[in-house]
């Protein structure tokens, strides 16, 4: 994908930019006709010649409704630019989140959330104007250029010759001082990002952030971000107020050149006072649209450093049920892993040659410490990474050749990161199954043994977690999470660190669960907390990778 296909994005307003620029050019036409109805009230003035046989009067009246009809033209056709600039900018933001949703999680643990909002928000409020807003008036822009040239050229040729002759000093002059724009908008726009993505971790860690007195280096950290932005808005300020006065230059020497041009042939007779008074006009007409084309640059290397960073984002390969043979049919949940191995990219070996079968309806857990490869391998099973090498098989179906959307209906993951949505109990637990009634979730709840504290809340079920579950604890969150991997009734359950029930009641509550409930479901616990062996069928150990049975406690 390059920066010329997103102007496919216009290919769905196709109707309503026309419109647009058809309302434009009529402006466009209105203000060229302008000054020639000027130049013949001076004449009907001046010369008391009687023009197209009209009064005083009816020229004014003309004239008049002019200037309200391109008032009105101006409103409709900017109202309705703005409009397609809107649904660009929800077209452009809604593509990009269903394609960031589609990537794999190796694009995630690289990036920061704040990079990923500010495409959102920043770069693509920038790209859609520029698409909508700017490209679309550069029709009537040109023909208002090039209809003054033409009408100057009809009352006299050398003046006409002369604007001719600035164009090129013009846009030379533009290029020139709007070369160094794009990299500095580059990087405002990435330090932009950088401003969001300290914010974003620091709102969503503030407990941690207070718990430790970082207030003051978290604000430092800030404030030297903000800082590098506001030097090079400074340095990009610059340019941009440099752009300004130097195309008014340039066209005010032109108009000098003009005027002089003028009087002398007016001295000479072969112009006459309407003559001189419509050049001039138009000369203001011609001015106008020169004007934009400066801004137009800057505007361009703006647009063009958004592009570039949404371009990255389009151009990383989604996660893709197009070799998808066959929809996994999980039945005994019965799970082999065959000569896996996995590393991060430039990074050493996280998992090698690992051959382990974990059998239909057993508990295993799996221990280690931190950075072993324990969640990595349940990483691998839900397919959010993929593997080096080996297959992994699940009721001996590879499930590198199944759709992804069978496999994760066919696992329940409870997470050590457990993600809540900022909503109600009830829709958290029936986040993956938004059809289920009530009275199944409850059910879930009860399994997941949350159904006590839940019926003890005031608002029961509909009472609200808060953004990410901040207003529960740690257990009661787990709990929810627990819950809603039950919901959709999966033959496989993975826990990532499982920790809410780390008390001796809840362990006991935990065993009983395992032993009767989900008794006929395969269960993966990793954890390096080897307190939770005696809760196994199996018990495996890895270390630097290496997968290796354990005899049980």
């Amino acid at each position: 994908m390059s920066f010329l296909s997103l102007f496919n994005l216009l290919r769905y307003h196709k109707t309503a930019l026309s419109l647009a620029v058809i309302l434009m050019i009529a402006e466009s036409v209105i203000s060229l006709a302008i000054p020639y109805f000027i130049g013949q009230f001076s004449t009907s003035i001046l010369d008391e010649q009687n023009v197209f046989g009209w009064s005083i009067t009816q020229i004014c009246l003309a004239w008049i409704v002019l200037i309200i009809l391109q008032a009105g033209l101006r409103f409709e056709s900017t109202f309705r630019t703005n409009i397609v600039g809107a649904e660009v900018l929800n077209d452009l933001s809604c593509r990009l989140y269903d394609h960031v949703q589609m990537l794999p999680m190796a694009y995630f643990s690289n990036r920061k959330k704040g990079e990923i909002l500010s495409l959102i928000s920043n770069d693509a409020n920038v790209l859609s104007y520029f698409l909508s807003g700017v490209l679309t008036g550069l029709v009537p822009a040109a023909l208002l250029v090039l209809g003054a040239i033409f009408m100057m050229a009809q009352i006299n040729l050398s003046i006409a010759l002369i604007i001719i002759v600035t164009v090129p000093v013009f846009l030379v002059a533009i290029k020139i001082v709007g070369r160094t724009i794009r990299p500095i908008s580059e990087q405002v726009i990435k330090h932009q990002a950088g401003a969001i993505a300290i914010a974003t971790e620091n709102f969503g860690s503030m407990q941690l952030v207070k718990a430790f007195n970082r207030q003051g280096i978290e604000s430092k950290k800030f404030r030297q971000n903000a800082n590098q932005v506001l030097n090079l808005r400074a340095r990009l300020l610059r340019i941009q107020a440099l752009i300004s006065p130097l195309i008014q230059m340039i066209i005010s020497i032109g108009i000098v050149f003009i005027v002089v041009v003028s009087a002398l042939h007016y001295q000479a007779g072969e112009l006459s006072i309407p003559d001189l008074i419509t050049l001039l006009m138009y000369g203001l007409v011609f001015a106008k649209p020169m004007s934009s084309f400066a801004g137009l640059y800057s505007q361009l290397q703006q647009a063009r450093g958004s592009s570039t960073r949404i371009l990255d984002v389009f151009n990383v390969s989604p996660e893709s049920d197009d070799k998808a043979r066959f929809d996994l049919k999980c039945q005994q949940g019965f799970i082999q892993f065959n000569d896996v191995s996995f590393a991060y990219k430039s990074a050493e070996p996280v998992l090698s040659n690992v051959n382990v079968t974990f059998e239909s309806g057993s508990t295993n857990v799996i221990i280690g410490q931190n950075g072993a490869g324990k969640t990595s391998l349940i990483h691998l099973l839900m397919r959010f990474m993929e593997p080096n090498s080996g297959t992994i098989l699940i009721d001996e179906q590879n499930i590198a050749d199944c759709s992804l959307v069978s496999l994760r209906k066919s696992i329940g993951l409870v997470s050590q990161d457990i993600a809540l949505c900022d909503g109600n109990i009830l829709d958290n637990i029936a986040y993956g199954l938004p059809q289920a009634s009530e009275a199944e979730i409850v059910e879930a709840a009860q399994l997941a043994g949350a159904d006590n504290f839940i019926s003890g809340l005031k608002e029961g079920y509909y009472t609200q977690v808060g953004e990410n579950g901040v207003l529960l604890s740690g257990g009661q969150r787990q709990r929810i999470s627990l819950a809603r991997a039950l919901l959709i009734n999966p033959q496989i359950l993975l826990f990532d660190e499982r920790t809410s029930f780390a008390d001796v009641a809840g362990k006991h509550e935990f065993t009983h669960l395992l032993a009767h409930s989900l008794k006929e479901k395969t269960i993966i616990i990793v954890t390096h907390d080897q307190q939770l062996c005696d809760v196994a069928d199996k018990i495996y150990k890895i270390e630097s990778g290496v997968l290796g049975t354990r005899a049980h406690a």
